[in-house]
């Protein structure tokens, strides 16, 4: 048996193995998934509940700061971080670039970057604030 057709029998040989691991694994995985199907079914309510509980801290946050726009952390935990939102016509911001021969296509990351560091004296894009709500990973008790 030459080397090639040794590792042809090899590669076989691995392929089998692997499939008939996949399949053991697969079907552990579908009879735990059947032991667990009800936390399985709370994780996900949870997971839910979690989310639009965010959605309202986050909401509770922003208004918080919109009564007192000095304060940026208004509880513990959570806090206001101020970011800028470049909003651009595409074929516009592409015409400007390629007029000042920066570019053949537009890179957007790079054409927001430059927006917002001011480095061109026009360019032609719209630069407001936006208020964010943040919530740290680890929520002090209170």
């Amino acid at each position: 048996m030459t080397e090639l057709e040794s590792q042809i029998v090899k590669v076989r040989g691995y392929r089998a193995l692997v499939s008939d691991q996949k399949e053991a694994i697969n079907e552990r995985m579908m009879k735990w998934q059947d032991e667990n199907e009800a936390l399985l079914a709370s994780f996900d309510a949870d997971k839910k509940e979690l989310v639009e509980a965010e959605n309202k801290l986050r909401e509770l946050t922003l208004s918080a700061y919109q009564a007192d726009p000095s304060n940026k952390k208004p509880a513990p935990g959570v806090g206001i971080r101020i970011v800028k939102i470049v909003k651009f016509d595409p074929k516009i911001a592409l015409e400007w670039a390629m007029d000042k021969e920066a570019c053949i296509m537009l890179d957007v990351k790079a054409f927001e970057k430059a927006a917002i560091a001011g480095i061109f004296p026009y360019i032609p894009v719209t630069i407001s604030e936006e208020a964010q709500a943040t919530i740290a990973k680890e929520l002090e008790a209170i």
